[in-house]
């Protein structure tokens, strides 16, 4: 008698935060899986809070923005580690 071993499928689901944003300053960044930024090897993001979608986006290692997901997970908005607001809207 052969055993049948049960295969099991696990999908990782993406953070929302991953794929191409338009900045305030009229940028555009794309934010990669691996919790890095296209184009910089000195930016990255990180996850604060899962259930409050709050992040945190380092900008070569100068600029810190804490940033807030909305509930359609197409805008970001935050400030700076300076107090000054940003934001940041989901294009793909």
């Amino acid at each position: 008698m052969e055993k049948i071993k049960d295969s099991v499928s696990i999908t990782k689901v993406e953070d929302p935060i991953v794929g191409k944003w338009t900045w305030f300053n009229g940028d555009l960044h794309t934010f990669l899986p691996e919790g890095k930024i296209a184009g910089n090897s000195n930016s990255n993001w990180m996850v604060l809070n899962k259930d409050r979608k709050l992040y945190r986006i380092v900008w070569s290692g100068i600029w810190i923005d804490t940033v807030t997901m909305s509930s359609d997970e197409k805008t970001l908005t935050g400030t700076n580690q300076n107090g000054v607001r940003i934001n940041g809207t989901k294009i793909q």
